[in-house]
């Protein structure tokens, strides 16, 4: 009984979806702004590698990103607005904490 005391890994639904208000590209801008600070380790208290928290967040937001890679080196050599949506985070938290 090579199984026995194995518990079988379960996929669960994620409820949540990425607002339609927000893209991609703000989703990674977010992700590796938090990657950068060792937000996400793996269970062995490592470091994640970004393709594993962006697949990750993708599959609990339903959104597919193709190409993480090309993602993270567009979002971080913007000449425009390089921290658009993180920019737009800190301001909702400032006038909320300023209620």
């Amino acid at each position: 009984y090579p199984q026995s005391g194995i518990v079988p890994e379960v996929k669960i639904e994620s409820p949540l979806y990425l607002s339609k208000e927000l893209t991609v590209t703000d989703l990674v801008e977010l992700l590796y702004a938090l990657h950068l600070i060792g937000t996400f380790r793996k269970n062995n208290g490592s470091k994640a590698e970004f393709s594993v928290v962006a697949r990750t967040f993708g599959e609990l937001l339903h959104v597919r990103i193709k190409n993480v890679e090309s993602w993270k080196n567009y979002t971080i050599n913007r000449k425009i607005r390089l921290t658009g949506f993180l920019d737009r985070l800190k301001s909702a938290l400032t006038e909320r904490s300023q209620r």
